[in-house]
């Protein structure tokens, strides 16, 4: 026989073997003709589910991010809201009051320069406002801005004032009647004769300082008067030349939190003396008279 038939014939029983082997891995349950080193089947499963949840994972991450930005919103929100609280107006219902936070330096210099312009200086002239009706005496810096801004001083008294002031209360047909001269010099006009010459210098040294505390009353009242309307008009000034709308009530809380700023008060309340009805000034009412107060 020659060598590569005797080499075919030994072949043949070890091809057929292979195949039968072949055969029964193919269809054996649970192993996988490619199950050789270097090809996991399952790793290769995993993978994929991983490669989903790549893009599962990228969904989420969009979603935490909206999720994060919804939560960014509701922290500003929240924020508007609590300086809304805390205020009583947002920034944007104040608008150009905003200006109201700006450096004291600023208010100042409008005021020591007398301008009352644009916004600084309608700040400024409220600020001054409130701080002159609250008590305080204007420098003459500040007078010469307040005037710059509108106010007007009061008229001098006149000796008239004084004099009907002196005899208020009285009956000219049987008391002395007193006058007062341009110097604010009293004299007895009538009802003085039956006097001697010490008693008329006396009545007279004693209406004389009688006439100097009235003049000083009445010139304090009408200052106390022009510096109320000044801070009228300079409240008024601020809602005129606003750029929002505000209604009463929130013009009354742009002013509170202004004075909250400044420490003063932007809208005192007028002095007024409760008295029991039926009683007059100076009368000290009984205790049937008194209202009782309910808490």
């Amino acid at each position: 026989m020659a060598i590569q038939d005797k080499t075919s014939a030994r072949r043949l029983p070890a091809l057929l073997a292979c195949g039968v082997l072949a055969t029964a891995l193919a269809f054996a349950p649970g192993v996988s003709p490619f199950a050789a080193a270097g090809w996991d089947g399952a790793a290769h499963a995993k993978s994929d589910k991983a490669g989903g949840n790549g893009k599962g994972n990228g969904g989420n991450n969009g979603k935490s991010n909206a999720s994060n930005g919804k939560s960014a919103a509701a922290k500003s929100k929240a924020n508007k809201v609590a300086s809304t609280d805390a205020t009583g107006l947002a920034p944007n219902q104040k608008g150009k009051w905003n200006a109201m936070n700006a450096n004291q330096a600023a208010l100042d210099a409008h005021i020591a320069n007398g301008n009352a312009n644009g916004t600084i200086g309608a700040l400024a002239q409220v600020q001054l406002a409130a701080k002159i009706a609250g008590g305080a005496t204007p420098t003459d810096a500040e007078l010469a801005f307040m005037e710059a801004a509108g106010y007007v001083a009061p008229d001098a008294t006149t000796p008239q004032e004084i004099q009907d002031a002196l005899n208020l209360d009285t009956d000219p047909a049987v008391d002395p009647q007193f006058g007062v001269d341009e110097n604010g010099v009293v004299s007895c006009t009538s009802g003085c004769d039956a006097m001697d010459e010490e008693t008329l210098a006396n009545t007279l040294a004693e209406k004389q300082a009688e006439a100097d505390a009235i003049a000083q009353d009445l010139e304090a009242a009408a200052l106390e008067d022009s510096y109320a309307d000044f801070l009228d008009a300079s409240r008024q000034r601020i809602i005129e030349e606003s750029n929002k709308a505000l209604s009463d009530e929130q013009q009354e809380m742009l002013f509170d939190e202004m004075g909250a700023r400044w420490g003063l008060d932007l809208m005192p309340e007028p002095e007024e003396t409760a008295m029991a009805e039926g009683t007059t000034e100076g009368e000290v009412p009984t205790e049937e008279e008194i209202i009782p107060v309910v808490e």
